[in-house]
């Protein structure tokens, strides 16, 4: 009976979801509450963290709003299934009515990347709501809270990341955010958007209990290789948080809590192994993203959907239609592995001013020999890693100015892994306006299409960017985003207004946004 219960409980939090809003259905409390931890441990895995039914709306189409990548010129309408490629333009030329587009061409597939955090977000409320009622010990109870405080600071700080202003923008803080929704309890009451700053507040308290109830566990239980929230992922996402805010102590203070965790090391891409070490169409690419084979994993999450949905999805023939931007690629110098072993390579050829096609996702498994992605349960598609940390801990004491060589030392720890021994060079002291440039392109390089980029961007003043789409052999369309643009925040989808009319729309431009022919 006991398991029958347990199983119920999830079945009923997913009913809930599916057949709701934005916020959800009342928990139904009178049929049933779960009393112990194993049937809250049941609703944390099937409702809190990533699911399968929500994989493709979550992150991954951001990638194809950034600088970090270009559409395929050999790619055509007539080589792609049904209206797939169609889908993928309306994100990449930034098209402010996006999610209405999206919706005409995937209706079964409720393309809602706002309902989906807040689904996610739902679960972590049931669980503080019942918690309560949990008859167990107190360490796991803890440790039920603090991952469901931990999940929940880090979809707020997404959603407000990805609806919301730059914090660090003119006016930020004060500016529109997201609704926070803290119960499982719907209210009576239209529930208005709050403010980026209370967001982050609410991010900031989430995280900062949940890295409180983490160090109240014995070691052992801090960390783990089991795919949950731990406390060095907590600290890891406060550094994140606080270089957005521009809180430059705070953020180094983290990240360097994270770089002493002796759980964490450096994967030498020297040491990465090849199918075939001696074809370059061969290479085999493994999966960054996973405890088994990245000593830097501290947290994979998610799937391979997400990326490879957007990113990957072979046409007709047989060749996948995002590759590497040109940009990025001349970011990297010669010897630097990262080119060969983070951005996928195959034989395929295109009018691009290089020899091979180059694939936004070497950083999940794929033999490129088929472009065939890796499979089981071991293949995520993103993870929270060390060189993060000491990414942030750099730009934070850069901003800082303070120790700058000092700084770069402790960057070349991760950067003398990605070449050769004997072209490894030590970076030189240089000022802080160079080693602002400087770190600012390393992060680029380093956590290239692992969902930092275009939050990036946005923090860094939000560039103009420039994407071609190649509409046939003959005509090439170039859309710009213009610097500032309104499309740096995206509008909430009109599905989620219509359920909840005091939701307050972000300013979109009208119409569409139009296309210049680069061949005339």
């Amino acid at each position: 009976m006991k398991t029958y219960i347990k199983y119920l409980a999830v079945g009923m939090m997913a009913a809930a979801i599916s057949s709701c809003g934005d916020f959800l259905d009342p928990k139904a409390t009178s049929e049933y509450v779960p009393k112990d931890a194993e049937s809250l441990n049941e609703l944390l895995l099937g409702q809190a963290y990533p699911r399968k039914d929500i994989a493709n709306t979550l992150d991954g189409f951001l990638h194809l709003m950034d600088d970090d990548i270009a559409f395929a010129p050999y790619q055509t309408y007539d080589n792609y299934f049904e209206n797939k490629l169609s889908a993928m333009q309306i994100v990449f030329t930034w098209q402010p009515n996006m999610w209405d587009q999206l919706y005409v061409i995937y209706p079964s597939h409720n393309v809602n990347q706002y309902k989906a955090y807040y689904s996610l977000i739902l679960g972590c409320n049931a669980i503080l709501d019942y918690i309560g009622q949990a008859n167990d010990s107190q360490e796991e109870i803890n440790n039920i809270l603090a991952q469901a405080h931990a999940l929940r600071g880090y979809y707020y700080f997404q959603l407000v990341n990805i609806f919301g202003k730059p914090y660090n923008s003119p006016g930020g803080p004060e500016s529109l955010g997201v609704p926070l929704k803290l119960t499982s309890n719907i209210e009576e009451a239209g529930i208005r958007r709050n403010t980026v700053g209370d967001v982050y507040d609410q991010v900031l308290s989430d995280l900062k209990a949940a890295e409180e109830l983490y160090e109240s566990l014995p070691a052992d239980m801090q960390w783990k290789s089991n795919f949950r929230t731990s406390l060095p992922m907590v600290q890891l996402v406060l550094s994140r948080v606080y270089l957005y805010m521009e809180n430059w102590a705070k953020a180094a203070l983290y990240a360097e809590k994270v770089m002493n965790n002796s759980n964490f090391k450096f994967i030498n891409v020297n040491d990465v192994p090849r199918m075939n070490p001696n074809a370059q169409s061969r290479i085999y690419y493994m999966n960054y993203q996973s405890y088994n084979s990245s000593p830097e994993v501290i947290m994979p999450f998610g799937n391979t959907a997400d990326v490879a949905f957007w990113l990957f999805d072979t046409p007709k023939n047989g060749t996948p239609c995002f590759i590497a931007s040109q940009d990025l690629l001349d970011s990297y110098e010669d010897t630097d592995l990262r080119k060969d072993f983070y951005i996928a390579t195959t034989k395929q050829q295109d009018n691009y001013p290089r020899n091979w096609q180059t694939l936004p996702l070497g950083k999940i498994s794929l033999n490129s020999q088929n472009n065939n992605l890796g499979s089981g349960s071991d293949n995520f598609g993103r993870s929270f890693r060390l060189s993060e940390a000491y990414l942030n801990y750099a730009e934070a004491k850069i901003e800082l100015n303070e120790d700058i060589s000092g700084v770069f030392a402790k960057v070349d720890l991760m950067r003398k892994n990605r070449f050769k021994p004997e072209d490894f060079k030590p970076t030189p002291s240089m000022s802080q306006d160079a080693a602002r440039e400087f770190i600012r392109a390393e992060r680029r390089r380093e956590l290239c299409y692992e969902g930092h980029r275009w939050f990036d961007i946005r923090r860094w003043g939000m560039p103009e960017i420039k994407h071609v789409w190649h509409v046939d052999g003959e005509t090439d369309v170039e859309y710009t985003l213009k610097a500032g643009d309104n499309a740096y925040t995206l509008p909430i989808p009109r599905t989620s207004i219509e359920l909840n009319p005091d939701l307050e729309q972000n300013p979109m431009d009208s119409g569409s946004r139009p296309g210049v022919n680069i061949n005339k």
